[in-house]
């Protein structure tokens, strides 16, 4: 149902789905910074080794991003079509741009981070809100879901299966860096996420059926 969606979407407007794709971008990097790389917690993606290097290794968050991105954009162009290599390209510049950009919003919105539970539903919320409208743009929404749709073109498994070992094992190694009480933040985090879209695709799918 969900590669049906996304097909359907596909049809839309480029410019509007670029620019849809910018804002999703946008609050993820905000969102980043202002709450996650502070409570250090490790949800997957690239963002998620991110975190870990900076903490282990004092490097760049946007600069780790940025060269993971750009491995996976290599790979997407040597195994995955013109529109997600189109996106993931844009993709690998702009998110690291707005990594970089937001990087010192922490000094103007001042948050006490104590309260890690309340943070991690709002964490949850705001991953929730910026992935669902990268979906809706129907492109690549890049990071490890290149690697899990190529996975998943090879082996004729599911995109939501590979995400989901492939996240885990990030997931896990925050674990062993931050210790166990943040792997299960980050549950609550993923939960969230998870809820967000499957309320979203029944959405689409009700939408479609009018």
């Amino acid at each position: 149902m969900e590669n049906n969606i996304i097909d359907t979407i596909s049809k839309r407007n480029y410019i509007k789905r670029y620019l849809l794709l910018t804002i999703g971008l946008l609050i993820s990097a905000i969102n980043y910074n202002l709450l996650v790389l502070p409570l250090e917690i490790v949800c997957g993606g690239t963002s998620g080794i991110a975190t870990i290097l900076n903490y282990l290794l004092n490097l760049e968050p946007s600069l780790i991003i940025f060269f993971q991105s750009f491995i996976l954009l290599i790979l997407c162009f040597c195994f995955l079509g013109i529109d997600d290599t189109t996106a993931m390209a844009y993709i690998t510049i702009v998110y690291p741009l707005f990594i970089r950009a937001t990087s010192g919003i922490i000094e103007i919105f001042i948050i006490n981070h104590e309260d890690i539970l309340l943070l991690s539903i709002f964490i949850g919320i705001l991953t929730g809100i910026s992935n669902g409208i990268i979906f809706k743009t129907g492109l690549n929404n890049g990071g490890y879901g290149v690697l899990s749709k190529i996975i998943s073109n090879k082996k004729k498994a599911s995109i939501t299966k590979s995400n989901m070992i492939i996240n885990s094992i990030i997931v896990l190694a925050g674990g062993a860096v931050f210790g166990i009480n943040k792997v299960l933040y980050a549950i609550i985090i993923l939960i969230i996420q998870l809820l967000l879209r499957i309320l979203q695709l029944h959405h689409l799918s009700a939408l479609r059926s009018v």
